[in-house]
């Protein structure tokens, strides 16, 4: 029993140490902006396939309300959005201004672009960012699509929802461009502690790259337990267990009646003498030489019966 459960740990540390990590660092895919069902939208491309959906206009409101905040908090640079449907060129703009307004109407502006193509064999995403020309001299800094592959907004995510993807990309721009280092970061507001951004990195609906991460810490830590849990339970069986026992015995054995006489004799050993006469040619037994005759001595009156005494 011990063993089996140094073995059985054993063999759960080894899938978790080389399963585990192979699920988080071994997949390209999880931080390319690709994957076996999306490609790169490219202008020249022909795609035939349906017209991707578009912004609402409470969802366009709404996205433009929230980069007007951005705006304020870092230096009066506008923030906008274009989302281009690569079948049929249908464009849907917006920025901090409101909706429909492009971001380059200001004097400073970046503008998120975002590609998404239906076909029939493969969909096709891009995103792309444009700055006016103070900010586009960094343009080596701009974000690129693997960093909002980063953050789990990639082709896939575009594909399933192009107007959620795209106002998350958009929203996460600013915060990429103060990393980088193209923007200074904002000042903290009120109530928040200094040095921490205003509003945190949004996360993307389709790979959700760090709640995976997440769950695989955790079922990590579940294996190991039971790992050790088996393994120590195995080893406290196997101390508790002693050596196998036979069955009891079943009591004292049966007492019959005394035997009714001596014990028979079986034949004597081997080399014992035999009894009976002696065999022919052997000398008899007798007194040996020299030895006087049995018999009353010499000159001894002969025994005769007693003189009759008076009868009374």
């Amino acid at each position: 029993m011990k063993t089996k459960g140094i073995v059985v740990g054993g063999i759960f540390a080894v899938l978790v140490l080389v399963l585990v990590p192979l699920s988080l660092f071994g997949d390209s895919g999880s931080t390319g902006f690709t994957t076996e069902d999306t490609t790169y939208y490219r202008e020249s491309g022909t795609y035939i396939g349906a017209s991707i959906p578009g912004f609402t206009p409470n969802e366009a409101q709404q996205l433009a309300d929230r980069l007007a905040e951005a705006e304020q908090r870092n230096d009066g640079v506008c923030f906008g959005w274009k989302l281009t449907d690569g079948g049929d060129g249908e464009v849907q703009r917006g920025s901090s201004r409101g909706p429909g307004i492009p971001a380059d109407t200001c004097a400073r502006w970046v503008e998120t672009q975002t590609f998404v193509a239906y076909d029939t064999d493969l969909d096709a995403a891009d995103i792309e960012v444009k700055a006016s020309p103070d900010l586009a001299a960094s343009s080596s800094r701009l974000p690129s699509a693997g960093d909002y592959a980063a953050l789990g907004i990639n082709a896939d995510a575009l594909v399933a929802d192009p107007a959620t993807a795209t106002g998350q990309a958009v929203m996460a721009t600013p915060l990429l461009l103060v990393e980088a280092g193209v923007l200074p970061a904002p000042p903290a507001q009120a109530g928040e502690p200094a040095g921490r951004p205003s509003q945190p990195l949004p996360s993307g609906d389709g790979s959700g790259a760090s709640v995976a991460v997440w769950i695989w810490l955790v079922l990590l830590g579940i294996v190991t337990v039971l790992a050790a849990v088996l393994g120590f339970r195995s080893l406290a069986k196997a101390k508790n267990d002693g050596p196998p026992q036979g069955p009891p015995s079943q009591g004292p054995p049966s007492q019959g009646p005394p035997s009714q006489g001596p014990p028979s004799q079986g034949p004597p050993p081997p080399g014992y003498p035999q009894q009976g006469p002696p065999p022919p040619g052997h000398p008899q037994q007798g007194p040996p030489p020299g030895y006087p005759p049995q018999g009353p001595p010499p000159g001894y009156p002969p025994q005769g019966p007693p003189p009759a005494g008076p009868t009374r």
